[in-house]
């Protein structure tokens, strides 16, 4: 990367962070001991990021099954509304601090920082070096970011809904 587009990812980084303190406050003060949403289906994704943890490195067994909810019956989690890549994402955390909701917050906040800089990435490949390209696509990814969507289901807790990172990307290598 050149100096100059580092430059610009470091401070959109830093915009799109501190917009997701803005928008997510009170998190911020309580990253360790409140999980991220109004607790309507937080306490549940919460859950989820300490089975995938516990069900690989404790049990060794196969995450995609578990008869913590209605033991001693094994129930499929197949078809369930988790969400393995963010879950995924806390693993590394979540071996660091021994603490499923520290490591769940963060990446909660890390999504949106992710998934600005994703579609600013989008954007400056589609505008290329048209006046204003910088500007237009660190607002594409504030706009897509913080969308009424995403924050309506960031205030959820619906983790599996707001790792929207992934979209632009996909679009960008297509």
């Amino acid at each position: 990367m050149r100096g100059k587009t580092l430059k610009l990812y470091l401070t959109a980084g830093l915009f799109y962070f501190s917009l997701a303190v803005l928008f997510t406050y009170p998190l911020i003060l309580r990253l360790t001991t409140h999980g991220f949403g109004v607790d309507e289906d937080s306490p549940y994704h919460l859950w989820h990021n300490w089975w995938l943890y516990f069900s690989l490195f404790v049990q060794h067994t196969n995450p995609l099954y578990t008869n913590y909810i209605f033991s001693p019956q094994t129930i499929p989690l197949l078809y369930d509304a988790n969400a393995f890549v963010f879950a995924a994402l806390t693993l590394p955390l979540q071996f660091i601090t021994k603490n499923v909701v520290l490591s769940s917050n963060l990446i909660f906040l890390l999504s949106f920082i992710l998934s600005g800089l994703s579609m600013m990435t989008l954007a400056r490949f589609v505008l290329k070096e048209k006046p204003f390209a910088n500007l237009v696509a660190v607002f594409s990814g504030f706009a897509f970011s913080f969308s009424p969507y995403v924050l309506a289901q960031a205030t959820d807790g619906h983790t599996n809904l707001i790792t929207v990172w992934i979209i632009p990307l996909y679009t960008l290598f297509l």
